[in-house]
């Protein structure tokens, strides 16, 4: 009895490492803005490594509570008869569980009140017997054990860290400040009517004082500053509501969806005689106004939208057209070139990330001339809203786009009588307004109690004791501070990758998910030919997310659009083909201490040697054994495999050599 496997897959091999666990300054990297400083309110902002002489003395967000902590929906300039007696009860819940260990009475108000709903909270206070003073936010604080509660107003903060290590106990309903404050995630501002608000009879939290019915807090819709839908893992909710918001179309998906009816929408279908549509965007086409069609329906780029349009187009001449997309916001473009319906095959155009108006391009191949079917859907997020398509006067292969020169295109409708690729008919365009609504429960009122954790805490899971990284890179107190254009700087020595294959490049990435915003970033480079002609190319752009933590928007990734976090994650990047002296680069933007990224155990692999290969047949009495690598045998197949000496491909096993039973592998080397 025979047997064989072969024992090894391909596999990529490690040609370069960095750990960070020795500095290698001038020689392993080259660094620009390295440095640190330390601000004893908030934390350390610093561009370098975790440890030595340069190294902030935390990296992370220090994240417990120095006071009991709580974080309320509410607004400073709410109508004094919207506030019901009903939510008075469970503000009173929420300030003598926040002010039961203090002595003093004195609840410092902060900014000082400026509006009705500010007044409603000081005026029960006041009835509750505490004094209420406004905050001079030009000076310091107060000592904390003379304050029995600080109350953040939504009306304003002059220091969004006022109040972030002060150790007496602090209630806020500022949105913007939720986040510096480390009880939420940014909150947002907006009109809603809250409905019901209905205490947490899952916790018997003093907060709560044993309310269970449900009540409104305040009649009507109003504008809210409500809480981030990022909360600690130790907070506690008292009190929730229903938001309910419409839905949007964010995506082509979306759009997709209000199409096929598994989204709600308003739908309204006309007809127009050119593929050019513009609100608020005069596109490519600026002087021939007459271009523009209207949208069926006349919608508006605030609730959002998407179009489906169909058309047939008449090829006359076979062969390879340039289509140009200009597009704002995102537009996707098929052709039915197989003739077999609909498809994301046929798909010619597909773009929806990136901002603004740009100009896309595809080169598209018809066999045969022609009759084809066309499907075109855009998708308006809004602001201004702009979209054509145009194809080239002749055919040929890579019609210029970038610069746009219209004398080299035509639209799709406005034609040439003897042009050779037109629009045949009219355009049907259908378009799709959201009127789907979401309902999300949301926390009303939530607490924290001291000691317990808030938003953040340390980076965790790196390699070794050693990584790279930054927080609140935009300070001036050492190196060259970044900008929202240009970040500080790493960048790693050259590695020769010269006739490999398969180059990819895997690292470990994390970062605080409280606070970044979109003008925050962390990009990572590769110049393929070190020095060479090529410029360094961008391999992922991670931005803040609405104030939260940063994503990679670009899919050429392993994880694709991965989200970085507190805990250090391998993440894998392929390089671009023809990679000689392969150069990696890292630029990071942050504003704030609780905006933290870091990066470790950098490593740059090629594909490993090809896997081996075996087969065994009879020719006769002999087995022929034909392999690649080395051959190994053993009398068990799950034995001990040891190598078969001399053994050369074919290897002949003649019948005075075959036992019982022998299993044959081969294996690199």
């Amino acid at each position: 009895m025979y047997g064989w496997s072969a024992l090894f897959a391909a596999a990529q091999v490690i040609v370069y490492q960095e750990r960070f666990e020795t500095d290698g300054e001038g020689t392993r990297w080259v660094s620009e803005g390295r440095g640190v400083s330390e601000d004893p309110a908030s934390g350390p902002s610093f561009w370098g490594l975790n440890y030595g002489p340069q190294a902030p003395s935390f990296v992370g967000i220090r994240s417990r509570a120095p006071a009991p902590r709580a974080a309320m929906v509410w607004r400073h300039d709410l109508p004094a008869d919207a506030v019901t007696p009903d939510f008075l009860v469970l503000f009173d819940c929420a300030v003598n569980w926040l002010t039961s260990n203090r002595t003093s009475r004195v609840v410092l108000f902060s900014p000082p009140p400026a509006g009705t709903g500010d007044d409603a909270l000081v005026n029960r206070l006041l009835a509750n017997g505490f004094t209420v003073v406004p905050d001079n936010t030009a000076e310091a604080v107060p000592l904390a054990d003379t304050i029995a509660l600080v109350i953040q107003s939504s009306s304003g903060v002059s220091d969004p860290t006022r109040f972030t290590i002060y150790t007496a106990p602090l209630l806020s309903f500022n949105a913007s400040n939720h986040d510096d404050e480390l009880t939420s995630s940014i909150g947002t501002t907006l009109v809603t009517d809250l409905g019901m608000v209905r205490p947490n009879t899952a916790t018997n939290h003093p907060a709560r004082c044993g309310l269970t019915n449900s009540f409104i807090a305040v009649t009507g819709a109003q504008n809210f500053d409500l809480i981030g839908p990022s909360l600690p893992a130790a907070a506690v909710t008292i009190a929730s509501f229903d938001l309910v918001t419409a839905r949007t179309a964010t995506t082509l998906a979306d759009v997709d969806a209000m199409i096929a009816g598994t989204f709600e929408s308003a739908k309204m279908t006309g007809m127009v005689a050119v593929a050019d549509f513009a609100i608020g965007e005069g596109a490519l086409y600026t002087g021939l106004p007459q271009y523009d069609q209207p949208v069926p329906g006349d919608p508006t780029t605030v609730a959002t939208f998407g179009t489906r349009a169909t058309f047939k187009i008449q090829v006359s001449a076979s062969g390879t057209w340039t289509f140009a997309l200009p597009v704002d916001d995102g537009a996707r473009l098929r052709i039915d070139r197989n003739r077999n319906g609909f498809d994301p095959s046929d798909n010619v155009f597909n773009a929806e990330a990136g901002t603004g108006l740009r100009v896309l391009s595809n080169d598209v191949a018809f066999a045969e001339t022609g009759m084809y079917d066309v499907e075109w859907v855009t998708l308006a997020t809004g602001g201004n809203y702009g979209q054509e398509i145009a194809v080239a006067v002749s055919p040929g292969a890579g019609t210029v786009v970038d610069p746009f020169d219209p004398a080299n295109f035509e639209l799709i409708g406005e034609h040439n009588i003897a042009s050779q690729l037109k629009l045949s008919g009219q355009i049907t365009v259908v378009a799709y307004v959201p009127t789907a609504v979401l309902t999300q429960t949301r926390p009303f009122l939530i607490v924290v109690k001291t000691g317990d954790s808030l938003l953040g805490g340390p980076l965790t899971g790196f390699e070794g004791s050693g990584f790279w990284g930054g927080a609140d890179l935009n300070d001036v107190d050492y190196g060259t501070p970044s900008t929202d254009a240009v970040g500080r700087l790493l960048t790693l020595q050259s590695v020769n990758v010269s006739n490999q294959t398969n180059v990819q490049l895997t690292l470990g990435l994390a970062g605080s998910d409280v606070d970044f915003e979109s003008n925050d970033f962390l990009k990572i480079y590769a110049d393929v030919d070190g020095s060479g002609p090529q410029d360094f190319q961008v391999l992922a752009e991670f931005r803040g997310i609405g104030g939260g933590p940063m994503g990679d928007a670009l899919t050429n990734g392993t994880p694709s659009r991965y989200v970085l976090r507190g805990i250090f994650r391998d993440v894998t990047y392929p390089i671009p083909g023809g990679a000689t002296d392969l150069v990696i680069r890292f630029e990071a933007h942050s504003t704030f201490f609780n905006e933290v990224v870091a990066f470790d155990n950098v490593r740059i692999t090629v594909a490993g040697a090809a896997p081996p290969t075996i087969s065994i047949r009879r020719v006769g009495v002999d087995v022929i054994v034909t392999f690649t690598g080395t051959l190994r045998s053993s009398p068990t197949v799950n034995g001990t495999y040891t190598d078969v000496p001399g053994a050369t491909s074919p290897f002949v096993i003649a019948p005075a050599n075959q036992g019982t039973q022998r299993f044959y592998r081969a294996g690199n080397p």
